[in-house]
């Protein structure tokens, strides 16, 4: 059953290969299996195919291709949300991979910087880095995030600045952290894209962007305002910022939940952007990647 809704989908795989093969990194599927269908947090009778994705989206905003069907040959489905999947504790990992504070919210290494004598960090924001606020120099920062078991591993690294973020009447102009890491456990490629330009990048309308980040994935976008003034909220609190890039969606949502921190890429070059942090249906924003650089004295590896 796993291999027939596989290939209801997408089609059959060539003889001799796998036919995970033939699911494309787009759809959010990592995997099928076959057990107990799931209601809640109760386990039925009823046995099922399951379909691991890594973030279960509602309907509405999975394209008509990817959509699971209610049942396969007779035997239900079961969508069941897994994260990204990965060999557990080898390091360096790739940029894009999801962090987070030890009991803090999952989000995105960005990119991996280095200062001026020779030290690396790693780029993201206040509010994955630093709980907006509530950190201190040395808090340890997790790979892959706490949600996902990475407290299970030794810190990728300590928390060494941020940004502060203001809430009422002061503007803000970027939501941004860095924590240090050692040079050999971060790559500085960023998943699914590779090696980014060092050169950062002014942005223009209309420009093709895209990014990887730990939720969605590479996904593409066009910048549709560069001077965006928006409220964005952080729990029940609203900040304000000024200046920001804003980016329409493609095919699918630019960026969703866990994405905060990747950093936005020319689609073409690979030049640096901006540094995504908020996100809604429509639209997403991202910091100007210059003034993110020179707040901290960095530059991207």
């Amino acid at each position: 059953m796993k291999t027939a809704l596989a290939a209801r989908l997408y089609g059959r795989a060539a003889a001799g290969t796998s036919y995970l093969a033939s699911v494309p990194p787009e759809s959010g599927i990592c995997g099928f299996g076959y057990g107990s269908k799931r209601t809640g947090n109760s386990i039925g009778a009823d046995e099922a195919v399951l379909v691991y994705v890594r973030r279960k989206l509602p309907k509405a905003r999975v394209r008509s291709a990817h959509l699971i069907p209610d049942e396969i040959e007779g035997i239900p489905t079961d969508v069941i949300a897994v994260g990204e999947v990965r060999a557990l504790g080898p390091r360096p990992v790739p940029c894009g991979d999801s962090i987070s504070r030890v009991a803090g919210l999952s989000g995105t290494l960005g990119c991996l910087v280095e200062g001026g004598g020779g030290q690396r960090f790693i780029l993201s924001n206040n509010h994955v880095l630093a709980g907006v606020n509530a950190g201190t120099s040395g808090d340890d920062i997790l790979e892959p995030a706490a949600i996902e078991g990475g407290d299970a591993f030794p810190p990728i690294g300590h928390l060494s600045d941020f940004e502060p973020l203001h809430f009422g009447a002061v503007m803000n102009i970027m939501d941004a952290a860095i924590a240090s890491v050692n040079a050999a456990d971060v790559l500085p490629e960023i998943d699914t894209i590779g090696r980014v330009s060092g050169k950062p990048l002014a942005p223009l309308q209309h420009m093709a962007v895209m990014k990887h980040g730990s939720t969605t994935g590479k996904t593409r976008g066009m910048i549709s305002d560069i001077a965006a003034d928006t409220a964005v909220l952080f729990g029940a609190r609203i900040a304000h910022f000024q200046g920001q890039i804003g980016i329409t969606n493609a095919e699918v949502p630019f960026a969703d939940g866990g994405d905060s921190g990747a950093l936005v890429v020319e689609a073409t070059s690979l030049r640096p952007v901006g540094l995504l942090f908020s996100a809604g249906p429509t639209r997403s924003f991202c910091c100007p990647i210059q003034p993110v650089l020179k707040r901290f004295g960095v530059s991207i590896v």
